[in-house]
């Protein structure tokens, strides 16, 4: 708890810090042209049906800003921290993810190598096995430098109110928020329900959002992935921006995702 005081001296500090960075941007342009990036000390929510590619899209981010003195925590409890590494193998070698799975050779291998030693570096852990965020904040005590926290996803954690799903799963997503309120960066992969499929108005709503409204309550901001048109090498996916405390909802950014080298990029 702090006085009133207190928390207008450190307003005004923030404010005197006119090189302050309140936000990380995702080097998408046309994602950082509507959210101005990944804001700090909120919870963006990333959501999207299965193969949209939400986790890949989290999982980028978390090395981007972890590269950029961010270090990370990944709750990964739908994917072994082995596939979660050679995803991001995959992504910054541009060996396809199928190819370092099956094991490369030759220039290949020199190429995994030297990313792999690069991504040795980074201040990131995996965790497969915390189940709520009680564990969570038990590791962050543990490990004090962790400034961002990716959970994939929402819906595979517990809460203690386990008779009734959907108040189970807004008490995860108010916990994880609560991080946040502690000065932690929080991204929250979500699933998407199937209303979008029954509605002649296909535009992803925040009430699509799988099992409980309260996970977009809980959050700042909420990006929702639609599949786009299928092309050579690649599909586009639409982030539609469905909640943002900043104004600028209901906005889509058009992203190239390239899933089989976990990526995604900018269109040309």
């Amino acid at each position: 708890m702090r006085t009133v005081a207190e928390v207008v001296d450190r307003f005004l500090v923030s404010l005197s810090e006119s090189r302050q960075t309140r936000s990380i941007l995702t080097g998408l342009s046309a994602l950082d042209a509507i959210t101005k990036g990944v804001r700090l000390s909120e919870m963006t929510v990333i959501a999207g049906r299965p193969g949209a590619g939400k986790s890949t899209l989290a999982f980028g981010l978390m090395y981007d800003m972890a590269r950029n003195g961010f270090p990370a925590l990944l709750v990964s409890k739908e994917m072994s921290a082995e596939m979660v590494v050679a995803k991001e193998l995959s992504r910054q070698s541009s060996i396809e993810f199928d190819s370092v799975l099956a094991g490369a050779s030759g220039l290949k291998l020199e190429r995994l190598e030297e990313e792999a030693a690069k991504l040795r570096a980074l201040p990131v852990w995996i965790d497969t096995q915390a189940s709520s965020v009680e564990h969570i904040a038990q590791h962050l005590a543990r490990e004090p430098s962790i400034k961002l926290v990716v959970v994939d996803y929402v819906q595979l954690l517990r809460g203690t109110q386990r008779d009734a799903r959907h108040q189970e799963i807004s008490e995860v997503a108010y916990g994880l928020h609560d991080l946040c309120l502690q000065g932690y960066t929080v991204i929250a992969v979500s699933q998407m329900n199937r209303n979008q499929d029954y509605r002649e108005d296909k535009e992803p709503r925040l009430s699509d959002l799988d099992g409980s409204d309260g996970v977009g309550k809980a959050a700042e901001n909420v990006w929702m992935l639609t599949h786009g048109d299928e092309h050579e090498g690649g599909r586009m996916v639409d982030v539609t921006i469905a909640k943002s405390r900043y104004g600028q909802a209901q906005r889509t950014a058009r992203l190239w995702f390239m899933g089989q080298f976990s990526a995604f990029g900018n269109v040309a």
